[in-house]
């Protein structure tokens, strides 16, 4: 495990974005970690390994000296994650996944809400920072869409069809506040 951790060529592969908002988790801001911001918006980079044999993981937020220590810049970091993400997004409609995203080879015509997560449902809200997925999605969905954050893993997708986004918003702080549904340290807003 402590190989995976201090080579970047073994990491790459486990690296992952959590995505949050900087005015409710102030703390990410302190600790010299690698940070990239999107508009209001920053993200953290992580290295995620799942065990699925016992069900557990283990979990490495990546920080400034990590960088030195492999040599690479946030930018390189940022730009291989970008890369890795298109092979990992998976696109959902109820309880039926489709196909990568990266393909594009379903179109969703009957739907009022789809999820945006990657493969393993583990910090995916973060793809939407993504150009090539924003744009893939467009192609999916026919054009404009709106992005409701639900958690850290997963964002929701709605048409851009002059809906009263309201009753969204409304049902995503009704699941948000419940700690049955959404755990508070994984609130996306």
């Amino acid at each position: 495990m402590k190989n995976v951790f201090d080579n970047y060529e073994a990491a790459r592969p486990y690296i992952r974005r959590f995505i949050f908002d900087p005015d409710l988790r102030p703390e990410f801001l302190k600790n010299r970690l690698a940070i990239s911001r999107h508009g209001k918006l920053c993200a953290i980079y992580i290295i995620y390994i799942p065990h699925p044999e016992d069900d557990t993981t283990s979990l490495q937020c990546i920080s400034e000296r990590m960088l030195k220590r492999w040599d690479i810049s946030l930018d390189t970091l940022i730009k291989d994650v970008c890369d890795s993400e298109l092979e990992q997004v998976h696109i959902f409609n109820g309880i039926s996944f489709g196909e990568n995203l990266y393909y594009y080879s379903k179109k969703f015509d009957d739907w009022d809400i789809l999820c945006l997560t990657n493969t393993d449902k583990q910090f995916g809200a973060s793809l939407i920072l993504n150009k090539a997925i924003r744009q893939g999605i467009g192609e999916i969905v026919g054009g404009h869409f709106i992005v409701l954050p639900s958690s850290v893993h997963e964002v929701m997708i709605i048409r851009d069809a002059n809906e009263d986004l309201d009753y969204f918003y409304d049902m995503l702080a009704e699941f948000n506040a419940n700690p049955m549904i959404v755990k508070p340290e994984r609130c996306f807003m």
